[in-house]
């Protein structure tokens, strides 16, 4: 019985692995071919942040009632209809001609995200993994994040040979097949969010015993929103996805800008997606043993000093510039699994799908204000020096507000009142 359950859940953190990899390089792809939009249809920048903004906006809305939504379709599901979602999503942005159009299918891609593409996977790996669940995330959200490297490389390549729209449509049907047969081959649900718990529960009712299951340790979902702890974490979460989603919004654009190609500017966002990939993997074994503050240290100091060097790139206008400015700023790539990674130090398990569901939330609400933060400031300034400029300083204002956080943690408090008693 134990070998079995390692066995399903093992496929079931490798089939959630392809599937967020997939919608994640589904996501990045976008970007990359803004400037081809801008240069076909005459777009702007601030019009194209629109388009990315409505699609952060609808995560953000559908984030906050992902936690029911989830509870009723069940984790294997939503991510089956995300996988689905994702693919149709890359059709049709590859074939519509009008911005009204490219923004209803951001809604719709936006949806499907804050119905739980990271959500229902961090659910179904807690299920199986337990207090391991972090190092487990930490590895399947990192392998996933490749998915922005292999497509973006990909893509770059095929620009050179075909068009973005038949790129685009071509990559949404193999999506499709890809991200089902993972969902109904790979990933399994177990009955409860603790298999061994239940096991144990079966195992004693065929013996006669009487047993019950075991409560999972931690805060309340009404009383860990209403702390202040949630509330400066959510702030934190808000600034926090600011930046990674702020910088490849337009990283295209601003290389180009300086004088770089598009192959060039595809492989920059390519080892900004790979860099980001290995730190994201290894981000949770990173928490496990050191602890929330020292991973924040590194996800924020790293993704400041790269925000420096690339702010230094137009006057450097030279690749390997671009590259080590690239490597610092993927230290912030795991920031979509902070939620997933953080919250159990903060509130502990219980609750823990609702809790992580709002937290995305705040994720969904800063990408949201991440686009047109960009664009506005880059339209006004005429650079986009400025605009990353204050994305430096928006990393260093929410590390102080995740520190703050870990130190009013009610769980945290209790833990530790506990141990003194």
């Amino acid at each position: 019985m134990r070998r079995e359950r390692s066995v399903f859940a093992l496929t079931s953190a490798i089939g959630c692995a392809i599937v967020i990899f997939l919608s994640i390089g589904v996501a990045g792809m976008f970007s990359l071919f803004i400037p081809e939009y801008m240069a076909e249809y005459g777009y702007s920048k601030m019009e194209m942040s629109y388009v990315a903004m409505v699609a952060t906006v609808s995560g953000f809305l559908f984030s906050l009632i992902g936690s029911k939504l989830i509870n009723a379709l069940g984790p294997k599901k939503s991510l089956l209809v995300g996988s689905l979602a994702s693919a149709v999503f890359l059709c049709l942005i590859g074939s519509v001609d009008n911005l009204v159009a490219l923004g209803l299918v951001s809604l719709a891609q936006g949806a499907v995200l804050g119905l739980g593409a990271h959500a229902s996977c961090a659910g179904v790996i807690a299920g199986w993994y337990g207090d391991r669940m972090a190092s487990v995330i930490g590895v399947v959200f990192g392998f996933s994040s490749f998915g922005s490297t292999v497509f973006s490389l990909l893509a770059g390549q095929l620009l050179k040979v075909m068009s973005y729209h038949t790129i685009l449509v071509s990559f949404g049907i193999g999506a499709a097949v890809i991200g089902v047969l993972a969902n109904l081959l790979l990933i399994r649900m177990p009955a409860a969010q603790r298999p061994a718990a239940e096991v144990e529960l079966r195992q004693a009712k065929q013996s006669g015993a009487a047993a019950a299951p075991t409560e999972e340790d931690g805060v309340g979902y009404h009383r860990a929103i209403r702390s202040p702890a949630f509330v400066l974490f959510f702030i934190a979460m808000m600034g926090a996805a600011t930046l990674y989603a702020g910088f490849m919004t337009f990283a295209t654009a601003f290389w180009q800008s300086c004088g770089m190609s598009a192959t060039q500017s595809a492989t920059n966002i390519s080892f900004l997606s790979f860099f980001g990939a290995l730190i994201s993997m290894v981000s949770g074994v990173i928490l496990e043993k050191f602890g929330s503050k020292v991973l924040m240290m590194l996800t924020f100091g790293g993704y400041i000093v790269g925000m420096v060097l690339v702010c230094m790139f137009p006057a450097n206008p030279v690749p390997w510039f671009a590259v080590v400015g690239v490597l610092f700023v993927a230290f912030v790539r795991p920031v979509n699994s902070v939620p997933s990674l953080v919250l159990p130090e903060l509130f502990g398990r219980k609750d823990y799908n609702r809790i992580n569901s709002l937290g995305m939330a705040g994720y969904y609400l800063g990408a949201t204000i991440s686009s047109f933060l960009v664009a506005w400031i880059s339209e006004i300034s005429g650079s986009y020096t400025n605009s990353y400029m204050c994305l430096a300083v928006i990393a260093l204002i929410s590390f102080v507000l995740f520190f703050v956080a870990i130190r009013l943690s009610p769980y945290r408090r209790e833990q530790h009142a506990a141990k003194k008693s």
